[in-house]
């Protein structure tokens, strides 16, 4: 926290309000209600993913062109291309909500708190290293978009699906 400083936090802060806001809406329920649905084909599978996909895409460009709004909302530039940039959160999330959404299913959460771990410690790790280089706020959007990539990664390779 101290080789940033107030800023950098701050900063991926008021971008952070936005797109936690726009995760509500990420998957719309799809991935419980894999979980909950008595019968399921891999038809319901592929089709949630796909729409998943879409959906990430439609946010993720949706927060691109927005950007600049909320830009001027804060009344800051630099947070411009924080936002921008942590919008690909959403399509890299759409990616991991299926297999996730399988594993708990399948009661498989031995697999998925050691994916938890390894997609908190690692990219946190390279946070730190990020930040002892002087990157200042884009070693926190990094380990933010690490974690997200890493984890629907880790997911898509688990699962057997």
């Amino acid at each position: 926290m101290r080789l940033l400083g107030p800023d950098a936090y701050g900063l991926i802060g008021m971008a952070l309000v936005f797109i936690g806001f726009a995760n509500i809406f990420q998957n719309f329920g799809f991935g419980s209600a894999l979980i909950q649905r008595s019968l399921l084909a891999k038809s319901h599978y592929s089709s949630t993913f796909f729409l998943n996909i879409g959906i990430g895409m439609i946010l993720t460009t949706t927060f691109i062109l927005v950007a600049p709004l909320i830009s001027l909302f804060y009344g800051n530039e630099d947070i411009l291309k924080v936002i921008q940039v942590l919008s690909f959160s959403f399509l890299f999330a759409s990616l991991g909500i299926v297999p996730k959404s399988l594993m708990q299913r399948r009661m498989r959460f031995d697999i998925i708190s050691k994916i938890e771990i390894i997609t908190t410690v690692i990219p946190g790790i390279i946070a730190v290293i990020l930040a002892f280089m002087e990157f200042g706020v884009w070693a926190l959007v990094f380990q933010n978009l690490m974690m997200i990539l890493m984890s629907s990664i880790l997911y898509l390779k688990k699962v057997d699906w």
